[in-house]
């Protein structure tokens, strides 16, 4: 349908109607493409919010560990002491 309607517009030679139909092409991919990118940068967003989740839930199991370690490091430093003079 657009490609029949510029063919005759160029047959007819009315080259505003020929420039008014490029522009009309040329604003619709545009739109197309802001459309696109606008939504890669949604999807981007969202999944930047749930790395930033997974990461501090990461880090609070690390903390929670090495809280753990640092508890018993002097409970394990006196039971090793113990087994090395068994020895």
């Amino acid at each position: 349908m657009l490609l029949r309607r510029i063919t005759k517009h160029v047959k007819e030679q009315n080259w505003l109607a020929v420039s008014l139909d490029f522009v009309i092409v040329v604003v619709g991919v545009l739109l197309a493409l802001m459309a696109e990118q606008w939504m890669r940068d949604g999807q981007q967003r969202a999944d930047l919010k749930s790395a930033e989740i997974a990461f501090n839930a990461d880090l609070l199991t690390n903390l929670f560990s090495v809280k753990e370690v640092l508890a018993i490091a002097p409970c394990r430093k006196v039971r090793t002491r113990i087994l090395s003079e068994m020895l």
